[in-house]
């Protein structure tokens, strides 16, 4: 059985990333394949948790993989091009998608890309499925880290990709408010 669980905040710092970091690592180090997904395009952190790691696909990540399906066809697409690997202790494996390549034009790709566009003319619906099913047959828990508040690619996070929504906040109104939401 196989599990994906978003972790999601209304508002941000509230430790969401570093709760999902801790969970993988804990998990992973338990002999389970893990993938963690750095799905905050706008604000990504999740790789900075494990900067002393190297990086065995050069960074490439998701906004990579979104733009190559707009430019391919899903079937030649390398999906493992867009998948780290880093060693824990013990032998074990933890496998990361940052959220892309840290180039100078990255902020510049992430504020051109078009959800709108994606779903209606790239299919990006049945796109979102299929990486969420070749997720669950590759590793036994996927854990999403999304953007923070109200967004296009938040909602995905939120509905379409997860079987479990794991809401973190902090006991103010504004994270109580928005978490309800």
């Amino acid at each position: 059985m196989s599990l994906i669980i978003t972790f999601y905040s209304f508002k941000g710092g509230v430790g969401r990333t570093m709760a999902l970091a801790n969970m993988a690592v804990l998990i992973a180090q338990m002999g389970y394949k893990v993938l963690m997904v750095d799905w905050d395009l706008e604000a990504p952190g999740l790789p900075r948790y494990f900067a002393n790691y190297e990086m065995s696909n050069g960074g490439l990540g998701l906004l990579d993989l979104l733009e190559a399906k707009i430019c391919q066809s899903l079937k030649n697409i390398n999906w493992q091009r867009y998948i780290s690997t880093l060693s824990l202790e013990k032998n074990r494996k933890l496998h990361l998608m940052s959220s892309g390549e840290p180039t100078q034009n990255y902020a510049g790709r992430v504020l051109d890309f078009n959800w709108e566009i994606f779903f209606e003319e790239y299919d990006g619906s049945n796109f979102i499925e299929y990486l969420r099913n070749f997720w669950k047959e590759e590793f036994d828990f996927v854990f999403v880290d999304s953007r923070t508040g109200i967004t296009d690619s938040g909602g995905i996070c939120t509905i379409q990709i997860p079987d479990v929504l794991a809401i973190v906040f902090t006991a103010n109104y504004q994270s109580l408010y928005g978490a309800k939401e």
